[in-house]
């Protein structure tokens, strides 16, 4: 990921602008984060994950697709929290 650190700067250190919100690698928060301190305002950030969504053999299906489907979406899909990885065991695959 690039971090345009001139431009980050420029809007960061703008009055108007109280925080900051990022969401991607920990390289670019990292970026951010230290220009954002560098002004004085607040962060909230959201880096990496992937963590899996596993359905093993025993596993409720209805629920685990209830489930599997909410923590895919949440936020339109758009949060690194969100599963993305759905590993399920061959005898309840299909």
């Amino acid at each position: 990921m690039f971090i345009d650190n001139d431009q980050s700067e420029k809007v960061l250190s703008d009055k108007r602008i109280r925080g900051v919100k990022f969401t991607g690698s920990t390289r670019g928060g990292k970026q951010v984060a230290a220009i954002a301190g560098r002004n004085m305002k607040q962060g909230c950030y959201e880096l990496g994950g992937s963590d899996p969504f596993i359905v093993l053999e025993d596993s409720d299906i209805p629920f685990a697709v209830e489930k599997g489907y909410i923590s895919r979406m949440v936020n339109n899909g758009q949060a690194c929290i969100n599963a993305k990885r759905f590993i399920v065991h061959d005898q309840v695959y299909d």
